[in-house]
């Protein structure tokens, strides 16, 4: 008899309230049965936590790890990780604002099973009203931007009929890994705290030598992700340190020539123009501070920049560069005006 796959569980609370028994409650229905659900809470202020023991507290396979303090989501993520059972196959990364269609978690498994080439799969990915949030996400070799599938491209685009297709890198909110890859490639970056943490994941997983796909049939629902429109002085802080940190990253020599010269123009451009356009320097203000953490924080990149190369690089940057948006300004130009 062929044993079903463990599958591990990742949680991060922090004031989940009733979203988070939701999610709890999808995964204890999926008719993948063999799972573990560790969820770590970021000391929450709620009582999410004592509600979840109050109604799951005698679960086996329900580990709850406190927190003293919040540490964000991505040590979370990695403390969990630290947690997790010693024959766990798959890791299934899960916002706490999230939930599971019953076969979801099956379908991811299955594909996942039927090819071992595959690092990461990510389901369909709906608003909780039914829109789509994300059907696989695409990036660009100048890190301009995100674009999601099924959102800001339309399907058509990228043959989406097939029922397993290539992305750049799974949405974090919902998302299979293999875990013999991630203990081998690394699991989450602390450093990008904020925005780019899944696309430096899903670089490496490319590079290492392995697949990141959408799943379709597989279906799950997010709250997150809808956009305030606020300007803040952070947003582009962390997104310029977290692009430019890709490129330091995992960019070889000659790509870095290309690309990041590029990006460093074409982004400080487009800040100037949202800065003009609402009569506010905060973008410009984040642009230059992410520089500033960039240049403070070089040896932490380079060492980063050494483990892959040694570690965990199997393919060039060409091959990586297959599964990018080839020629996302068309796009981008639209999402700028838009802005």
């Amino acid at each position: 008899m062929i044993e079903t796959p463990l599958v591990s569980v990742i949680i991060v609370n922090y004031n989940g309230g009733e979203l988070l028994l939701k999610c709890i409650e999808s995964m204890l229905i999926q008719t993948h049965k063999n799972l573990e659900i560790i969820l770590v809470d970021n000391a929450s202020q709620d009582d999410s936590i004592l509600k979840v023991e109050k109604k799951y507290g005698d679960l086996n396979n329900l580990k709850i790890i406190r927190l003293k303090k919040n540490v964000g989501f991505l040590i979370g993520n990695d403390i969990g990780f630290l947690h997790i059972h010693p024959k766990s196959k798959y890791i299934l990364m899960l916002n706490n604002d999230a939930y599971l269609e019953r076969d979801c978690l099956a379908r991811l498994v299955s594909a996942m099973e039927r090819d071992e080439s595959i690092g990461a799969a990510q389901p369909e990915i709906y608003f909780p009203d039914g829109r789509v949030q994300s059907l696989g996400n695409m990036y660009d070799t100048f890190c301009m931007g995100t674009l999601q599938l099924g959102r800001h491209i339309g399907p058509e685009d990228f043959h989406l009929k097939k029922e397993v297709y290539e992305v750049t890198y799974p949405c974090g909110a919902v998302a299979l890994l293999r875990t013999s890859l991630i203990k081998r490639i690394g699991f989450l970056d602390p450093k990008f705290f904020l925005y780019h943490d899944d696309i430096d994941l899903g670089f490496r997983i490319w590079l290492s030598g392995y697949r990141v796909v959408t799943v379709r049939g597989a279906k799950a629902y997010h709250y997150g992700g809808y956009s305030t429109g606020r300007i803040n002085v952070d947003v582009y802080y962390f997104s310029t340190k977290s692009r430019v940190s890709l490129m330091l990253k995992y960019y070889q020599i000659w790509s870095l020539l290309r690309y990041l010269p590029t990006f460093l123009l074409l982004y400080f451009i487009k800040l100037l123009g949202i800065s003009i356009k609402n009569r506010n320097a905060k973008p410009l203000i984040g642009y230059f501070k992410g520089l500033y953490w960039i240049g403070k924080n070089l040896r932490y990149l380079f060492r980063w920049r050494r483990f892959i190369n040694t570690y965990v690089r199997r393919v060039s940057d060409k091959e990586l560069f297959r599964v990018f948006i080839r020629n996302p300004f068309p796009i981008l130009l639209h999402r700028f005006v838009s802005e």
